[in-house]
């Protein structure tokens, strides 16, 4: 059909009117939107041989959010959602300097009520794939431009869940009181999730020093409370098994948010408010969710075992952080470069020295780990069985499986503990192996 097209800019328009075409067949439309996106990928830079002219370029870029939030079919809307953050990659801001306040002005809109049903989750696929897109450039300044553009989106952002979590939260108080479903609620959790999703990656990718910023410290303080909450939603036996599920999906993505934030931004992960107590329960609800998952079955058609391991699992990272923090820390050249933030990995690294890796602190630690953090579950003998190779690469900690299985990062954190307090330890310790000992008669 486009062989008679000698350059590829000659039919940009053709394809993107085939994929408007509603009325086309499904399996048309999503081929011209891959063949749309390959031609993309080799002709929009503007160096490239037969690049795509400028008014082709900008009648695309016209019609990607609305094409996009008016799609009704999932696998379409999402490769359009691709396509458009790929196009933003090379033209935001220059060449697009109106899209993150189009994106801001449809994430408002697509609460009030005569908003379209769908238009809320289509917009929050676009911000998505489109912060997911920009977080990937290394270039200095490509990341100056999402940095100043980053607060205001995470403002915007940081309300939508405010709203649908209130949203959900007024649905589930009437169920309580009623006995009656509301489904609704289910559907706003799912928002609320999303959008911690973006939230993450933009709170990672878009501050240099996250900590600095109010509205960044205003929500920190609200994952706090959100995650205890996410804890014992979880837990309620009474409750529609949809609505456990959902708060397990959040409970998920709060703990994503906490990890990368400490991964990629130590120093402000410990300067962020309440963060040793933040650390502190975490790893209370991991020694409690730990035992439960040792002592209790799943029941009620929940997956237990997967929600307790991911959130063990990422107690556990963020307690390594914790350690590399204060033992190692990161780079000091970039509060170095800032002279009113030049004290702060110091006083990070003091922080959570007094406020969180206390001696008691560390000895519950080392006894807990090594109780319940060692034990083979039933999940594991399972996996021996069925899985062995998987299984046994785990536990020859090969590559980066201590990042994706608790008892290897377990094994790693005990390491730590041994490596950074070995005086501490050392009598507990000890007496430990000549319990053991005298158990087995030696």
């Amino acid at each position: 059909m486009f062989e008679a097209f000698s350059r590829f800019s000659e039919y940009t328009d053709t394809l993107q009117d085939a994929f408007i075409q509603t009325s086309l067949p499904v399996e048309l439309r999503f081929l011209s939107l891959i063949q749309l996106k390959n031609g993309i990928d080799r002709y929009w830079r503007k160096s490239a041989t037969n690049a795509i002219d400028q008014d082709e370029r900008s009648k695309i870029r016209s019609r990607l959010i609305p094409s996009g939030i008016n799609e009704t079919q999932q696998k379409l809307a999402n490769l359009n959602a691709i396509l458009l953050a790929k196009i933003a990659r090379h033209d935001f801001p220059t060449q697009w300097p109106s899209l993150m306040d189009e994106i801001m002005d449809l994430l408002r809109q697509s609460v009030q009520p005569n908003a379209p049903p769908k238009q809320l989750w289509r917009v929050l696929l676009i911000t998505h794939h489109l912060i997911k897109e920009l977080s990937t450039i290394r270039l200095n300044r490509q990341i100056a431009n999402l940095r100043a553009v980053a607060p205001n989106l995470f403002n915007v952002l940081g309300e939508l869940y405010q709203y649908k979590f209130q949203q959900w939260q007024n649905a589930l108080a009437h169920e309580k009181g009623s006995g009656n479903p509301q489904m609704q609620a289910v559907d706003d959790m799912s928002d609320c999730e999303y959008v911690l999703k973006i939230m993450r990656r933009l709170l990672v990718s878009g501050y240099e020093f996250p900590h600095t910023n109010e509205t960044v410290q205003s929500f920190w303080r609200t994952t706090t409370s959100h995650m205890q909450l996410y804890i014992q939603i979880f837990h309620e036996d009474n409750l529609n098994p949809a609505y456990r599920h959902s708060a397990g999906r959040l409970l998920k993505q709060l703990a994503k948010l906490h990890v990368n934030v400490a991964h990629d931004h130590q120093v402000s992960f410990a300067l962020l408010p309440d963060t040793p107590a933040l650390v502190r329960h975490y790893w209370e609800s991991a020694k409690t969710l730990r035992q439960r998952q040792i002592n209790t079955p799943d029941d009620n058609g929940m997956d237990l075992t997967s929600t307790y391991d991911g959130y063990n699992l990422r107690a556990l990272l963020l307690l390594r952080e914790s350690f590399a923090l204060v033992w190692a820390g990161e780079s000091n050249f970039k509060y170095k470069k800032v002279a009113e933030l030049a004290e702060e990995p110091a006083r990070a690294k003091q922080l959570f020295r007094s406020d969180l890796l206390t001696d008691p602190f560390i000895l519950d630690l080392y006894d807990n780990v090594i109780q319940y953090f060692f034990y083979y579950l039933q999940s594991d003998i399972e996996e021996f069985t069925t899985e062995a190779e998987e299984w046994e690469a785990k536990e020859e900690h090969t590559g980066d499986s201590f990042e994706r299985s608790v008892r290897p990062c377990a094994e790693r954190l005990f390491l730590d503990i041994t490596l950074h307090y070995k005086e501490l330890i050392l009598q507990p310790l000890l007496g430990k192996l000549a319990a053991m000992c005298g158990e087995f008669g030696g």
